[in-house]
């Protein structure tokens, strides 16, 4: 323990900020986070929690001592609202030419996913924290059914979330997650499922389905509330949003949230956003996104 307070004092006064002259308490706890995780990932050891307290204790030592500054940078936020705008520009008016188009289908997927639920990036796709892992949804975690409701038959997707932040792969802590049709006509660019059949049909995942037409024959057995579309067993382990691979869409890895972030970030910059338009931008939207509760100066603005 004593070796870590010592890194953590050293950092405290050499380590440079952008928000002012000592580096900010949030960077320095982030950073003592980041060294348990690579001591208990090559050494299997994990710290008690009265040495966890302790060396948080120390950190607040160093705050009162004027090494560490409280400053923390302004959070911008987004809401759905926001999305539809980012996808509206991004199908009808951007310029921008992506190396291989399946990448605007799924980037399109994951931010209405993420702007309908708030998730982290690291629950849908390759966590910056988990380099290689190739974890994050896959076609194993889909249920994909026509239901009713209603009063009408619309389908919809059940999503198990495996990779949740300090929950991955507990099975007593799997959280599902739904998203239904869009039914109203003039915001189908925004309907999930259309965009998830998009990827699976190219895919060729459902073991009987293969094409458009297959899934304009809505019907439910008698006695049956849903109609369950399997999918193809040798499909399961196959990441939905993959990643770029020298202008092909590979076959078997999954996108990294580091190029989620990148092709977001200048997407909003060609869609007029004056500020970046972040991954977690949508998820503090999500969660904070009540009118009132947040000074407007907080939400992302159109320059």
């Amino acid at each position: 323990m004593n070796w870590i307070k010592a890194y953590l004092s050293w950092r405290s006064k050499t380590a440079q900020s952008k928000l002012g002259k000592h580096i900010a308490m949030t960077t320095l706890l982030k950073e003592l986070e980041q060294l348990q995780r690579v001591v208990r990932l090559v050494t299997g050891h994990s710290y008690d929690p009265k040495v966890k307290i302790e060396l948080k204790s120390h950190v607040q030592r160093l705050v009162k001592s004027g090494n560490v500054s409280t400053k923390a940078k302004e959070k911008s936020l987004a809401l759905s609202r926001d999305s539809e705008e980012i996808l509206n520009f991004l199908w009808r008016y951007d310029e921008y030419t992506f190396a291989h188009p399946r990448i605007m289908i799924q980037l399109t997927f994951w931010l209405l996913i993420s702007s309908i639920w708030g998730l982290r990036p690291g629950e849908v796709v390759e966590s910056s924290c988990h380099r290689l892992s190739n974890e994050g949804l896959k076609y194993k975690d889909i249920t994909f059914s026509l239901a009713r409701r209603n009063g009408t038959l619309q389908y919809q997707i059940l999503i198990a979330l495996w990779n949740r932040k300090f929950h991955r792969d507990h099975e007593n802590a799997v959280q599902s997650i739904t998203l239904s049709e869009e039914t109203d006509p003039g915001k189908r660019f925004v309907c999930p499922v259309r965009w998830f059949l998009s990827l699976a049909l190219a895919d060729e995942v459902f073991v009987q389905c293969k094409d458009p037409a297959d899934f304009e024959d809505r019907w439910i057995q008698d006695g049956c509330n849903s109609r369950q579309f399997r999918i193809r067993e040798d499909k399961q382990e196959l990441p939905i949003l993959r990643k770029l691979d020298l202008y092909k869409i590979s076959e078997d890895r999954i996108m990294s949230a580091t190029s989620v972030g990148t092709y977001l970030r200048s997407l909003g910059q060609r869609c007029g956003y004056s500020q970046d338009v972040t991954c977690y931008a949508f998820r503090r939207g999500f969660a904070n996104g009540v009118d009132g509760k947040y000074h407007n100066s907080h939400y992302l603005d159109i320059s």
